[in-house]
């Protein structure tokens, strides 16, 4: 079974985006998170698959639950 990890959300351009902007700080935090539960979303999914599971998964995930 092949997957595909989504693409990671853009930074902007450093020369026009301030990237010190908390506005733009709170915007880049939720893309990366959602961009960490996609992954995690497929992770699952795979491991379900598989049936394997491991502690750093299962972490991860209880992490993203927090982040909600």
């Amino acid at each position: 079974h092949a997957a595909e990890l989504p693409p990671l959300p853009g930074k902007g351009i450093k020369m026009v985006q301030n990237q010190r902007d908390p506005a733009f700080i709170a915007m880049r935090k939720h893309g990366l998170e959602s961009y960490l539960r996609q992954v995690a979303a497929l992770t699952q999914a795979l491991r379900d698959e598989s049936g394997v599971h491991d502690a750093a998964f299962e972490a991860l995930l209880e992490f993203l639950e927090l982040g909600r």
